[in-house]
């Protein structure tokens, strides 16, 4: 198997967008609570 269509299909593809996921659920969160300052 060749090394770079290893990368696209194992962890390390998953592990893109687990990030991608992350950033946006952190986006979310920031949008939604960040507004509420003491």
């Amino acid at each position: 198997m060749n090394f770079w269509e290893y990368l696209k299909t194992g962890p390390i593809y998953y592990l893109g967008l687990f990030f991608v996921w992350f950033c946006y659920q952190y986006w979310a969160f920031q949008s939604t609570f960040g507004k509420r300052k003491p």
